[in-house]
């Protein structure tokens, strides 16, 4: 599906989503981290960058967007690309991720034939 595997921190506190994720990235090779919270995905991010980060807006310890501004802030070795991830939409979402600076935005629930592509596809813009 994807040329080369690409490295995924997940953040997201729901275990059902962290399990699809999980099975999804290993199902096509892609390393996954998971971190159940904002702390724990800044403790990650501390010791590697991963290529793409896969943020849920509403974390038990922190905001997304909160979350966002920290790793924007932040200086590492290559910058990851950061999509949304969020169960709680309306038309309008979309354009508010990308407003407050994400670089993607997904839906739950996970749509897994979807997934590898879409995260490729975002990982490989400019």
């Amino acid at each position: 599906m994807s040329a080369s595997p690409f490295s995924v921190l997940l953040v997201d506190d729901d275990t059902d989503t962290q399990q699809i994720v999980r099975m999804i990235m290993d199902h096509y090779k892609h390393p996954i981290t998971i971190a159940h919270n904002a702390d724990a995905a800044f403790r990650q991010l501390s010791k590697s960058t991963p290529d793409i980060i896969m943020l849920d807006i509403y974390l038990p310890d922190a905001s997304g967007y909160d979350t966002l501004k920290v790793i924007r802030a932040t200086v590492f070795e290559h910058s990851p690309k950061v999509v949304a991830i969020t169960a709680y939409y309306t038309t309008d979402t979309a354009a508010d991720m990308f407003k407050h600076g994400f670089d993607g935005y997904c839906r739950k629930p996970i749509i897994a034939s979807q997934l590898i592509q879409y995260l490729q596809d975002v990982i490989d813009q400019p």
